[in-house]
């Protein structure tokens, strides 16, 4: 308590509360309704042993708390955020101390860190200590971190600290070592916010308690920024934008966006550069060299021989024809219908 009689309430040398404490039920009411030194019936002081006691005839700063308390907390960073994002990393960026199987990241069972895969990250062994790891590509302001369960088994993580790092060579707890509250179930998706955004390129989330097996999945939770090139896009080979904005979630299960290639039985009409009376393989490669168009007829019934298309239209069926289109054009990435295949079955 200082002079104007405020009260800093610091766990393992994080400040966690401040205030002008007013008695609540038996304890002490700081800002944000925390309370402390409160039992169960809300007269007595909370059970628990008390191993060390120190005292000092002045209020000790942040600083010299964190001093006392060996604490050297990750750099946070004074930002402002009108909107948050949950962004995932790509399995090449997941490392773990352990991992169940010791298969590489997105190959196996239990190599499946990213929300919403269909298993999860395990530990070789449950234990405290065990840390799946994140490489967010470049130094970044994180807000927090999204965990979930293990999807195909009743295992998850229910506590686990956070430590940062800017190099992957030395790294600082978030928070002073802050215990964060995880998962209680398989699938549930559980956001962490840290009291201060974090300045980090690389995140562990370290385990501390678990049900079943030490297994999760994660993300992390950013700003929203600003989309480059001033617009939102996805080219829909995954779920992260490529230009700078939220990742896309799909709740049913991990995947890719997948665009027809080849509809057999379907033609559409109109819209035709020219007709070409050669092969196949000669129709698709005078498509490809030419920057308009997007897909070509194949005459089925000749076996030779296509029309090139400038602009889908209104398809329609017929076994004469078949379609072929460029997928990887600007124009169908823009009109063109896709599919979603989840890894693990069908689309």
């Amino acid at each position: 308590r200082d002079k104007r009689g405020d009260v800093r309430l610091y766990v393992n040398g994080f400040k966690c509360a401040q205030g002008k404490p007013k008695t609540a039920a038996g304890g002490y009411k700081l800002t944000g309704g925390l309370l402390f030194g409160r039992g169960r019936s809300g007269g007595v002081s909370s059970g628990g042993l008390m191993d060390r006691v120190l005292v000092w005839g002045r209020t000790l700063s942040t600083a010299a708390v964190q001093k006392v308390t060996r604490c050297n907390p990750a750099a946070t960073a004074a930002t402002t955020c009108t909107k948050r994002v949950v962004a995932g990393v790509r399995y090449s960026r997941f490392s773990a101390q352990t991992t169940h199987g010791g298969t590489k990241m997105g190959a196996g069972e239990c190599s499946r860190p990213r929300l919403n895969s269909r298993s999860a990250w395990c530990a070789q062994h449950p234990r405290r200590g065990v840390w799946l790891q994140m490489d967010l590509g470049s130094k970044q302001v994180v807000h927090g971190v999204v965990t979930q369960g293990r999807r195909n088994a009743h295992q998850w993580v229910r506590t686990y600290t956070v430590e940062a790092s800017s190099n992957n060579k030395q790294w600082r707890k978030v928070e002073c070592g802050r215990v964060f509250d995880g998962n209680t179930d398989m699938s549930t998706s559980v956001k962490n916010l840290f009291a201060k955004p974090v300045k980090a390129r690389y995140l562990r989330l370290v385990v501390d308690s678990w049900h079943g097996w030490a297994s999760m999945r994660a993300a992390v939770i950013l700003c929203e920024q600003k989309c480059a090139d001033g617009h939102l896009d996805y080219r829909m080979e995954g779920l992260r934008s490529d230009s700078g904005g939220p990742s896309l979630s799909a709740p049913w299960g991990e995947g890719t966006f997948v665009g027809r290639k080849r509809q057999n039985g379907m033609d559409f009409g109109g819209n035709d550069i020219k007709y070409i009376d050669a092969s196949w393989d000669k129709c698709r490669k005078e498509c490809e060299k030419l920057k308009d168009c997007v897909a070509y007829n194949e005459n089925v019934r000749r076996g030779r021989g296509c029309y090139l298309k400038r602009k889908l239209g209104r398809v329609r069926n017929d076994p004469n024809w078949n379609t072929v289109f460029m997928t990887d054009k600007e124009d169908y990435k823009r009109f063109a219908k896709v599919g979603y295949k989840v890894r693990h079955g069908q689309g």
